[in-house]
């Protein structure tokens, strides 16, 4: 494995881990140490990925509209609704 593909490995699981937080608490309650706890990783590799909570909320959002439209690509089978 390289080092490259460990990074994204962790900046997934970062994801995940903060998108799971932020369902269950909240954006406000949510914190870092618990996404990076939840990720199974340091709080220095968070920040190695992220400036701040809002750049991890920024990166859930972007996971989750790039999953939806597959959804919806698959979805409509060739029909523009």
């Amino acid at each position: 494995m390289t080092k490259q593909d460990r990074a994204v490995r962790t900046r997934l699981a970062l994801i995940r881990s903060a998108a799971g937080q932020f369902e269950a608490r909240g954006y406000v309650q949510a914190n870092l140490a618990e996404i990076s706890a939840g990720a199974g990783v340091s709080s220095g590799a968070l920040h190695f990925h992220f400036a701040n909570k809002a750049a991890v909320a920024e990166a859930v959002e972007h996971v989750a509209a790039r999953a939806l439209r597959r959804a919806a690509a698959r979805a409509r089978d060739g029909c523009a609704l």
